[in-house]
């Protein structure tokens, strides 16, 4: 039965203040799950005002104190791992197993935080006066909006609030209006482990209005984006001189060489595709096989491809459920009869599945023939399309690789040590994953985009998140006077 949600700011779980709301639905078998709030301005602005109220006193708290609390969230997580996971599931579309292991991973984010904040030491420095010293500390940056995306409901947000929670900082959180009930559940957990009231407050409505309130309100100190390349560009011109941590696309070239592991190669090409039905950002939406080996990994691969079966969250043995919603479905399509127009053929797949319960299901598709004048070679699909294209020498391979101006995570696949560390040293890109797939991350990763690319900056992950969540503070201090 559908559910009417509130928001969460100051501590009180409130309607908008104009009464509007949206409506979310479960996108694998169109049933109404509940319907949101859309804040307006009004309650914008009283989320930020809490969160800066909240953080005179939050910042100055026992460290221990803010840890604990991290603890505490993390283990009231776990108590609900099930009923958050089935409710990701159903407002997202993503397999049961697939949403524990996000619910996982949110619990590690608030445990890992706390844990590395006392890892994260300041220095003593001498001065040039040896009675005097430069202290530098790591201090909270204030009030921050988090604005996350729909194909990781509360993870992404949760790799912003947990560290802003340990390093004294609060703010105010949107999730994407696709998936806004399984961050609701995150607000229930952190209001049950005792967060202050102000510390995190949850508001709901969609990008273009709340999300533009929040990034240029006032108290407003310090913007965290995961999103694609297009809107992080628009925040960057609205926000003024406010810090901004940027994780934004990526396209995960994976270059097969003519050395490597076929089979292998295959199965970690098809896992970083197809998991979660391609929509990740560092998904693999372009594979470059050398053209020697080309025919061997081709068959691997389309092997690999009979195996996924896709099919409602729920339902035992599967491995995709269906795709979020109608806006990402059709940008596949688009991208694929892009291809085709171009010359591209589509090997297996290429259209959305008959007879599911709703019409968001796309079939695993394989794409040959893929060049650089298509959507699919110079843009992020975003579907579970695995588009093949082909390279000569190793300079192509990079040449390619870097071609679109998308630099989050790239694979290597090869036995060949020397060859992969000459490659890896001029790939454009964030992280490398040699002999694994480009969708594969752990938590204490140093995530993010390269240096001049369309994927952002700043890192996520273990003490990098930290890092960016704060700033440094030196106290010069002369001893001679004491």
């Amino acid at each position: 039965m559908a559910k009417n949600y509130k928001m969460y700011i100051n501590g009180e779980w409130v309607d908008s203040s104009d009464g509007g709301t949206f409506e979310v639905y479960d996108p694998g078998n169109g049933e109404l799950l509940g319907t949101v709030p859309i804040a307006t301005k009004e309650d914008v602005d009283k989320a930020f005002v809490a969160a800066r109220a909240a953080q005179k006193e939050y910042a100055l708290s026992p460290l221990k104190d803010r840890m604990d609390l991290c603890y505490r969230i993390s283990e009231e997580i776990l108590k609900r791992k099930e009923e958050i996971a089935t409710m990701i599931s159903r407002e997202q579309g993503k397999t049961y197993d697939d949403s524990l292991y996000e619910v996982g991973e949110v619990a590690l984010n608030f445990d890992m935080s706390a844990r590395n904040f006392q890892r994260l030491d300041g220095e003593i420095i001498t001065a040039y006066d040896g009675d005097m010293r430069m202290i530098l500390t790591y201090e909270a940056y204030g009030v921050y909006a988090s604005i996350t995306p729909w194909n990781y409901p509360i993870l992404q947000a949760s790799e912003y609030i947990g560290p802003a929670m340990v390093t004294g900082s609060c703010g105010v959180a949107k999730p994407a209006s696709p998936t806004p009930l399984s961050m609701l559940l995150l607000a229930e957990c952190m209001e049950s482990a005792g967060a202050p009231k102000g510390v995190c407050n949850i508001i709901t409505g969609p990008g273009a209005s709340v999300g533009e309130a929040m990034v240029t309100h006032p108290e407003c100190d310090l913007v965290c984006f995961t999103g694609e390349d297009k809107t992080g560009a628009r925040i960057e011109d609205i926000v003024g001189l406010k810090k901004c941590i940027m994780e934004l696309g990526g396209t995960g070239p994976s270059i097969v060489l003519d050395d490597a592991d076929m089979k292998k190669a295959a199965q970690q090409v098809a896992e970083g595709a197809f998991y979660n039905n391609g929509q990740v950002c560092c998904a693999t939406e372009r594979v470059l096989v050398q053209e020697t080996c080309k025919e061997e990994f081709m068959k691997e691969l389309m092997e690999v491809v009979k195996t996924y079966k896709f099919g409602y969250w729920n339902e035992p043995g599967i491995r995709m459920g269906s795709m979020n919603s109608e806006k990402p479905v059709q940008k596949v399509e688009a991208h694929l009869k892009d291809g085709l127009e171009k010359g591209a053929v589509i090997l297996t797949g290429g259209k959305r599945a008959e007879g599911m319960p709703s019409n968001l299901y796309f079939e695993p598709t394989v794409v040959d023939n893929v060049t650089k004048d298509m959507l699919l070679y110079r843009d992020e699909t975003f579907g579970p399309v695995i588009p093949i294209s082909t390279f000569t020498t190793d300079d192509d391979a990079i040449e390619q690789a870097n071609y679109n101006g998308f630099g989050l995570i790239m694979s290597i696949f090869s036995n060949n040590m020397k060859r992969t560390n000459y490659i890896t040293r001029r790939l454009v890109t964030g992280g490398v994953n040699v002999n694994i797939s480009s969708g594969y991350w752990e938590a204490e990763l140093p995530f993010g985009g390269g240096g001049g690319t369309k994927s952002g900056y700043g890192r996520m992950g273990g003490l990098h998140i930290l890092k960016e969540m704060t700033y440094t503070k030196c106290v010069f201090v002369d001893f001679n006077g004491c």
